[in-house]
């Protein structure tokens, strides 16, 4: 890709796009570039680099609202709610260090466009479900916008949802509204020793089957302990960790409650080592090492219903192997096993009904084998209308989603 195409503005941006469009140009559609290689590898002779569209346009912390540019940063974002002591509730996962990229330089369009989301989903939604609004210029280098600047709002289409986990295929965001919450005065953390992985799982069910409504559920196998702090027995096997959040008062009585209703040894973690814990446990950290980045070591991302959780990892573990870890309903798995691993995950993921995506690979093998979960020939119909309807030319990101 020779040519860079970086706008200031959204008119710019609109002139930008159909400019490529009349030289019938394509091009990869990018914030700061984290997650270049998420998706299929782009089939683009140019890069349309939106990191020019930046800064907070409108924040009304009583209203609960953020309006910002696509390419403001995650880090800006969130250091703004901070001084507030409100948060991004879907908790936004820093994926680049997965590709070898810095922590910490994802932007907010990019988070949205790949509907990126942390283990507080289970309790939150995912990203989709905070986007309230936006602007943004079609592959026909049209400008429009959809959603608004306030919580409530329901009029029109709801496009917001269209956009999230389009991974810029159907257009390029200029400006993003998104809705906070109040951040947790207090995080703490209970460590529960599950010996084997279906014990592990059976305790996060119960857990998640209470009334005591935790924000995170983890399951940690030995192989990967080191990601917890020290205090649990030397043969404690896999590990359930259960997060609870809000007051201090709150978070102590309901980690307590949990204790007796699960019995058996424990660790609880303080509001410190549980934040860390948990940051390590969104971003994936343990697959972020520099000799799996260097080889791009497969790692798959799979969507799976909890109760079949424990059945797919036995089965994985034992063929093709690898190392894995539970963040709620979502499995990273990286597999160490033959040429024939892919086939094994996928078919293990959709015979219990979920959906497997590979996050990371070899550009041959996103390439080759795909990336996103396989959809039916009807659903592949509509994608493809929607995508044609967006971008007739096909000049944004052609190629990231198969199409």
């Amino acid at each position: 890709m020779d040519v860079q195409v970086r706008p200031a503005d959204e008119s710019e941006l609109i002139d930008a796009i159909r400019g490529l469009t009349a030289a019938g140009t394509p091009a990869q559609v990018n914030g700061a570039g984290t997650k270049q290689r998420f998706g299929r590898p782009v089939n683009a002779a140019a890069t349309l680099q939106l990191d020019g569209l930046t800064g907070i346009e409108a924040y009304a912390p009583d209203e609960l609202t953020l309006t910002c540019g696509a390419g403001t940063s995650l880090a800006t974002v969130e250091s703004l709610l901070r001084e507030h002591d409100q948060e991004l509730a879907f908790e936004p996962p820093d994926l680049g260090p997965l590709y070898g990229e810095p922590a910490g330089g994802a932007t907010i369009g990019g988070v949205l466009g790949c509907n990126l989301a942390g283990s507080r989903r289970v309790r939150a939604g995912g990203a989709r479900d905070h986007f309230l609004g936006f602007r943004a210029v079609s592959g026909r280098g049209e400008a429009f916008k959809a959603g608004g600047h306030v919580v409530k709002n329901v009029s029109g289409y709801d496009l917001c949802k269209l956009l999230a986990g389009s991974f810029g295929t159907l257009a390029a965001l200029s400006e993003v509204t998104v809705k906070v919450l109040p951040r947790a005065v207090r995080t703490g953390t209970l460590l529960l020793p599950g010996r084997s992985v279906d014990d592990a799982v059976g305790l996060l069910i119960a857990a998640w089957q209470s009334r005591l409504e935790p924000s995170g559920l983890g399951c940690v196998p030995p192989e990967i302990a080191p990601l917890l702090p020290p205090g649990l027995p030397a043969d404690a096997g896999c590990i359930a960790a259960i997060r609870f959040e809000g007051p201090e008062g709150s978070v102590l009585d309901r980690i307590t409650r949990m204790r007796e209703r699960l019995g058996g040894a424990s660790l609880q973690l303080g509001d410190a080592e549980s934040r860390a814990v948990w940051k390590a446990i969104t971003d994936a950290a343990p697959f972020a090492d520099s000799a799996s980045v260097q080889a791009e070591r497969p790692l798959w991302r799979l969507s799976l219903p909890p109760a079949a959780a424990a059945g797919v990892i036995d089965r994985l573990v034992g063929r093709p192997g690898g190392v894995w870890l539970l963040d709620g309903g979502m499995l990273w798995f990286a597999p160490t096993g033959d040429a024939s691993a892919s086939a094994a995950v996928r078919a293990e993921t959709e015979r219990v009904g979920g959906a497997a995506t590979l996050l990371r690979a070899p550009p041959s093998v996103r390439a080759a084998e795909g990336v996103f979960p396989r959809q039916s020939d009807g659903i592949e119909r509509i994608a493809a209308a929607i995508r044609f309807g967006f971008d007739p030319a096909g000049v944004l990101n052609p190629g990231r989603m198969g199409a």
